[in-house]
């Protein structure tokens, strides 16, 4: 049976869109105005007060040179500056306006998305489920750069996925593709590498060395367009303006880790590393990645510590304590601003049991919350694995297309671990695709059903 006549929608896919995308739009619409304190706590999302407060400086900037000194002050402005003009217009509620806008196109192109692999119905199943998981939720209401790269990175993955398609790689998913991994890879240096999964699809599908060529020209031109744009800026303005640090760099997650390995060894750092960070004029510590490497080889045990720490927080935890407890305020786990380090740290020592004990003594009402939540997540998760093993032994698609959307999970689950620490909403970009997963499996069971209830009526006994 085909998977096509599996629909049970009736109406065309435009219809189904545009009724996704006003559903989306008036939750948050109604998030923003039954929660007039959420505008207020800045501090809700990750660094987000850092972000608001340079967007405050730059606001008020008296000049042009005033203007530059403070961006290139505060370094990689990609990390803020995309709120700027939004800020200027309507203060915080325009970042909120911005990111339901963002969230929006985001919807738009899963649902493109799941439409080149499944029927509408379920397209629009996934584009829904996704719209109901807990970053989806948060992020549009608070000023973080997942409100903005996690839709981009949808909008990337299709025209991946159709380069991927296309042997002779249409000139518009190529140029769709550049776009948007421009504006990721000046928002997050994280994305910088991401272009290269692409440029090797390119190589494999494209019928000609020629085309080829060109096609990875105008990729490679494109998503590099406004990393090497500012980094131009840089290097020609440096005798005018100092360029400071950016907070959350390599090296500074790498000291965030460090710090984490001698909290729970109970041991410091080494002494040149503590040195530099009194030494340096910013508010945070680094260590280079050989520094870091020796340090981790000293250390094995409280290293593998952590990452396991960090691996339970982020495929396991489904993120109900940050957007029900925090932001929506349903129970009170008494650790606003740092204090939910308190729950990571009790990990890193004590494990995950010591940490749930701790959180039923704290809040009964956050440890039946996440209890629950997780049942939910969990469940979900699991269906999603069989949905990728599904995926990847069916033969209905190509292996590019495969390789397209397996990229996405692969490269940010390495890249994340770099970071100082892992929290639930750094699995957020490639939660789109536990939902695609979901709905893989969704489909074959589906079939499957449909399959078996064919054969039950051809065997009904006559009367």
């Amino acid at each position: 049976m085909s998977v096509n006549k599996l629909s049970v929608l009736h109406l065309n896919s435009r219809h189904i869109i545009r009724s996704i995308l006003v559903g989306v739009g008036l939750i948050h619409i109604l998030i923003a105005l039954l929660m007039p304190n959420a505008g207020t706590e800045p501090l809700l999302g990750d660094r987000a007060g850092d972000r608001l407060e340079k967007l405050s400086m730059l606001h008020g900037a008296e000049g042009w040179d005033n203007f530059w000194r403070i961006l290139f002050q505060n370094g990689a402005p990609g990390d803020y500056i995309s709120f700027l003009p939004a800020y200027s217009l309507f203060g915080f509620e325009g970042i909120i306006i911005q990111n339901i806008i963002f969230l929006l196109i985001g919807t738009f192109f899963l649902f493109r998305l799941c439409l080149l692999f499944m029927p509408k119905s379920l397209a629009a199943f996934t584009t829904i489920v996704y719209n109901l998981l807990p970053a989806a939720l948060f992020h549009p209401h608070v000023a973080v750069t997942e409100a903005i790269c996690n839709p981009i990175l949808i909008v990337a993955t299709y025209y991946l996925v159709r380069i991927a398609r296309d042997s002779d790689n249409d000139i518009s998913a190529v140029v769709g593709f550049g776009l948007a991994v421009a504006v990721l890879c000046f928002t997050r240096y994280v994305y910088l590498l991401f272009p290269v999964v692409a440029v090797a699809i390119v190589f494999a599908r494209s019928s000609t060395i020629r085309r080829s060529l060109i096609n990875v020209l105008i990729l490679v031109l494109l998503s590099y367009s406004l990393v090497v744009t500012w980094w131009t800026v840089t290097t020609i303005n440096g005798d005018r303006f100092a360029t400071g640090p950016a907070l959350h760099g390599l090296q500074s997650n790498n000291h965030y880790r460090a710090k984490r390995m001698a909290a729970r060894g109970g041991y410091g750092l080494p002494v040149h590393v503590e040195q530099r960070m009194r030494d340096s004029s910013a508010n945070f510590g680094v260590m280079g990645t050989m520094e870091f490497v020796d340090f981790i080889r000293q250390h094995p045990v409280d290293f593998t510590a952590t990452v396991i720490s960090d691996a339970l927080n982020l495929y396991g935890n489904s993120g109900v304590n940050t957007v029900f407890g925090r932001f929506f305020g349903l129970f009170d786990l008494n650790a606003r601003g740092g204090g939910f380090t308190k729950w990571r740290d009790l990990r890193d020592k004590h494990g995950l049991t010591a940490m749930l004990r701790e959180l039923w003594r704290t809040s009964p009402a956050g440890f039946v919350f996440n209890v629950v939540f997780f049942g939910f997540w969990f469940s979900f998760a699991i269906f999603a694995i069989y949905g990728l093993v599904l995926f990847l032994r069916k033969g209905h698609w190509r292996w590019a297309q495969k390789v397209a959307i397996l990229s996405v999970p692969i490269y940010l689950s390495f890249f994340t671990f770099a970071s100082g620490s892992v929290r639930w909403d750094h699995r957020s970009p490639f939660e789109f695709l536990i939902c695609f997963m979901f709905a893989v499996a969704a489909v074959n069971v589906l079939v499957v059903r449909r399959a078996a209830q064919h054969l039950l009526i051809r065997h009904q006994p006559r009367s």
